[in-house]
């Protein structure tokens, strides 16, 4: 499934903080809120970034062992 930065950051606000995405991306937490709300469009390089931040997480997920 294919979606748009602005609405899988909208959905996913519960999960990904502005702050917490900032944290991993090393992406400054307002540009983060501007692409959430549309008023700027990131870069290839930044949309990598969150895209690689987000697959870790996940993994880390996978990957842990739970009790």
């Amino acid at each position: 499934m294919k979606t748009d930065l602005a609405s899988f950051l909208n959905q996913s606000k519960e999960i990904f903080t502005d702050s917490g995405l900032e944290k991993v991306t090393g992406l400054n937490s307002k540009q983060i809120q501007d692409f959430a709300t549309g008023n700027s469009i990131p870069t290839v390089k930044q949309l990598k970034k969150i895209e690689d931040a987000i697959h870790c997480f996940g993994q880390e997920i996978l990957d842990d062992k739970w009790i």
